[in-house]
C-alpha cells in the first residue's frame, strides 16, 4: 500500500465531502427529530400524519434519485453537487415554512431527493474520480461529517429555535446551504486532471497494471440499462443495502429498543452519546482496512463486527451491552465508506457515476425495510430485539454476496 500523499486540492475535496455529509445528516436524518415536532406545533398539524407522510416522501424520493443519478452522469459531479445543494436550500426553506400537509410532502420529497443527490451520488462520484485507489481512505475521512453532525446539529437546532425562533432559523440555514452551493461550484472540479493533478496524487508510472485499469477514465461510460443487467450491480446494492438496513434499525431505534428492557432514560442517552463519539473514528478505521486488506475483506470485517455487537446487545446483560456500543459506533459509517469502495473497485473510475446512479436507489429501497423488520418483530415476537435475528441473517447474506462479487476490471 502506497503512503498517502494527498495534495492540498485532494484534501479540499475531502473537506467538501465532510461538509456534504454534515449538511445531509443535519437536514434529513437528525434534523427530522427536532424539525417535525416544530412544524406540527407551529402550524397546528397532526404529528402522526406528518410522520406517515414523511415515510411516503422517502419512498417517492427513491424514484426521483434515479433521475438525478442519470443527471449526474450527464452533467458531472461538480454541477450535480451545485444543483443538489442549491435545490436543497430551496426545499429546506419550503420545509420549514410548510403550512399544509401537501406543501410538507412536496418540500420533504424534494429535500430528501436533492440531499441524497449531492451527498451520495454527486459526492460519491467526486470521490471516485479523485481517489480511485484510495477511495476507502478518502471516504473514511468524509464520513466523519455524519456522526459529527449527529453530535452537534440537534443541539444547534434546539438552541437556535429557542433563541431566534423556528422559521428564522430555517431561513438562515437555507441561506447557508445556498452560499455553500456556490462555493462548491467555484472550488470543486470533476477530476484532478482539470487542476493539473493526478488521481490519488499518484503518477501513472508508479501504478500497477490493475490500478491503471481502475484509474482509466477514457471513453464513454457504460449505460445504466446495460449495468442493470450485470449481477454486480444487484450484489452491491443488496449487500450494502442489507448493511444499511441493519444500521438504520439498530441505531435509528436505539433509544426505543433500550426503553423496552427497560433502562433509565439518562443511561440510554449516555450510551447513545458514547456510540456517537465512536462513530467519529469508525470511518477512518474502515477506510484504512479497505486500503490495507482490500474492499472485500474490509467489508466482511465490518459485517462481522456488527453481528458480534448485535449478539452482545441481544443478551440484555448491561456490561455486554456497553461492549456492543463499541461495534455499533464503529459500524455507523460503514455504508459511507464501503458503498463507494465497492462501486469503484468493481466498476472503476469511468463507470462509477453510472453505477452509482442505479445502485444507490436500489440500496435505498432495501434500507427502508429496516422499520418493517422492527414492526414484524414487535407484532409476532413481542420485542424489538428479535429484529436483530433478521439483521444478522441479512449480514450473513451480505458476506456471501461479497465473496462472489468480482471486479469487472481487475483480478480481485
Amino acid at each position: 500500500m502506497k503512503k498517502n500523499r494527498f495534495s492540498r486540492r485532494h484534501w479540499l475535496v475531502i473537506l467538501f465531502g465532510f461538509l456534504m455529509f454534515y449538511f445531509y445528516t443535519a437536514t434529513i436524518p437528525d434534523g427530522m427529530n427536532v424539525i417535525l415536532p416544530q412544524i406540527s406545533s407551529v402550524n397546528n398539524l397532526n404529528y402522526d400524519v406528518l410522520l406517515s407522510f414523511a415515510s411516503i416522501a422517502g419512498i417517492i424520493s427513491t424514484v426521483v434519485v434515479l433521475v438525478l443519478g442519470k443527471l449526474c452522469v450527464i452533467l458531472g459531479s461538480r454541477k450535480m453537487i451545485f444543483i443538489g445543494v442549491l435545490a436543497s436550500s430551496v426545499f429546506f426553506y419550503m420545509y420549514g415554512h410548510a403550512s399544509s400537509v401537501p406543501m410538507f410532502v412536496v418540500a420533504l420529497t424534494g429535500l430528501i431527493s436533492c440531499a441524497n443527490s449531492f451527498a451520495f451520488i454527486g459526492g460519491g462520484a467526486l470521490v471516485a474520480n479523485w481517489f480511485p485507489t484510495k477511495k476507502g481512505i478518502a471516504s473514511g475521512y468524509t464520513s466523519i461529517g455524519a456522526p459529527f453532525s449527529s453530535m452537534t446539529s440537534v443541539t444547534l437546532y434546539t438552541v437556535t429555535f429557542a433563541n431566534f425562533g423556528f422559521k428564522p432559523t430555517m431561513t438562515f440555514i437555507s441561506i447557508v446551504l445556498a452560499v455553500f452551493a456556490f462555493i462548491c461550484l467555484i472550488f470543486l472540479k470533476d477530476t484532478p486532471e482539470e487542476c493539473g493533478e493526478y488521481p490519488d496524487n499518484i503518477p501513472p508510472e508508479e501504478r500497477s497494471a490493475d490500478e491503471l485499469k481502475l484509474v482509466d477514465n477514457e471513453g464513454p461510460a457504460t449505460g445504466a440499462l446495460k449495468l442493470l443487467r450485470t449481477r454486480q450491480v444487484w450484489f452491491i446494492a443488496l449487500m450494502v443495502g442489507f448493511y444499511s438496513m441493519t444500521m438504520m434499525g439498530v441505531i435509528g431505534q436505539f433509544v426505543v429498543r433500550h426503553r423496552e428492557i427497560p433502562l433509565p432514560e439518562s443511561l440510554t442517552l449516555v450510551m447513545f452519546t458514547v456510540m456517537g463519539l465512536l462513530g467519529l473514528i469508525g470511518g477512518p478505521i474502515w477506510g484504512k482496512l479497505d486500503a490495507k486488506l482490500g474492499t472485500r475483506k474490509g467489508f466482511i470485517v465490518c459485517c462481522l463486527s456488527m453481528i458480534f455487537g448485535m449478539v452482545l446487545d441481544f443478551t440484555n446483560i448491561l456490561p455486554l451491552m456497553f461492549i456492543a456500543l463499541f461495534f455499533f459506533g464503529l459500524g455507523a459509517t460503514g455504508t459511507h465508506v464501503f458503498l463507494t469502495a465497492w462501486i469503484v473497485t468493481v466498476f472503476g473510475r469511468r463507470d462509477s457515476s453510472s453505477a452509482y446512479s442505479v445502485i444507490y436507489p436500489i440500496h435505498c429501497m432495501v434500507n427502508y425495510l429496516a422499520y418493517a423488520v422492527i414492526a414484524l418483530a414487535r407484532i409476532f415476537l413481542g420485542e424489538m430485539r428479535y429484529a436483530y435475528l433478521i439483521y444478522i441473517a441479512s449480514l450473513i447474506v451480505s458476506i456471501i454476496l461479497s465473496l462472489i462479487t468480482k471486479s469487472r476490471l481487475t483480478q480481485d
